[in-house]
Order: C-alpha cells, then structure tokens, then sequence
C-alpha cells in the first residue's frame, strides 16, 4: 500500500517541470497589480494637480511592474520557443 501524498506532493509520479508554482502564479498577479496600482496612482494625481511625490510614487510603481513584467514575458516566450531554462537547479 502506497502512502497517501500530502496536499503540496503531486499524486503525479512524473514531474512537470513546464508548470508554474503557486508562488510563480503569486507574482505574476503582483506584476500586473503593480501597473494597475500605479497608473490608478498616476491618473488620480495628475487630475488633482500633479505633486511631485505622488508622480513619483505612482511612476515608481509603473516602472517597477513592467521591469517585472519583463521578467514573465521573457519566460512565456522561451518556453513558447521549448528552450529550457537553469531555474531550479
């Protein structure tokens, strides 16, 4: 009789390394939080008149998100393209 796998093992034998992981799921859905945080912040500041650490704020967030977002588009396309990656090694 086989053990029972707890919640966090696969019941599947083989692994998959080509699946994302909870915390890669995570920060992905903060990447994009992050642009929308930050053009919300943008736009609200510039309608009340634009102060610079509001700008700045909101600027840092935008930048921030796509610096990441950068990141997630780079893996979706090499493994688009089927090249493997060191991550996890």
């Amino acid at each position: 009789m086989t053990p029972i796998p707890s919640w966090n093992e696969s019941r599947d034998p083989t692994p998959r390394a080509s699946s994302l992981s909870f915390q890669d799921v995570v920060q992905i859905v903060y990447t994009f939080l992050f642009v929308v945080l930050g053009a919300i912040i943008l736009f609200r500041v510039i309608r009340l008149g634009g102060s610079p650490i509001g700008l700045g704020v909101g600027g840092g967030f935008v930048a921030f998100g796509l610096y990441r977002l950068r990141f997630v588009v780079r893996y979706h396309l090499r493994r688009r393209r089927g090249e493997r990656t060191n991550v996890g090694r």
